[in-house]
């Protein structure tokens, strides 16, 4: 088959046509995977980087909740040793008490006895 010049030139023009988007698409190609690989990359580094944020933030968890225990316990152990000495004051508060009548009814002896020997006092 013999082609003639027109059908020749326009058969190159076609080729090169084809030519360029070859080379556009296998450009377009290394370029897309160079950007995938890139952030592929990119995502691995900031997931490791996640990652690693996560488990500083369950560690620093962890010691909050040991502190919180301590504390609590710390607390209770304070709570009851305020109510031993509540219930300490509120003995001490009744001995005192009863303290004051005992010496309130030794005050009204001491008055009667002494009433009683100014009157003997006298009478001699």
């Amino acid at each position: 088959m013999v082609l003639n010049k027109l059908e020749q030139s326009i058969l190159r023009e076609i080729q090169n046509q084809l030519d360029e988007v070859n080379k556009w698409v296998y450009d377009a190609e290394s370029k897309l995977k160079s950007e995938v690989v890139n952030s592929r990359s990119k995502m691995q580094s900031e997931l490791n980087e996640v990652t690693m944020i996560l488990d500083d933030t369950a560690r620093y968890s962890d010691d909050l909740h040991r502190a919180i225990k301590k504390q609590a316990k710390q607390i209770s152990s304070l709570n009851n040793q305020y109510d031993d000495i509540n219930r300490h004051l509120i003995d001490i508060t009744d001995i005192l008490e009863k303290s004051r009548t005992r010496c309130q009814s030794l005050q009204s002896e001491l008055s009667s006895v002494q009433s009683v020997l100014e009157t003997k006092t006298h009478r001699i």
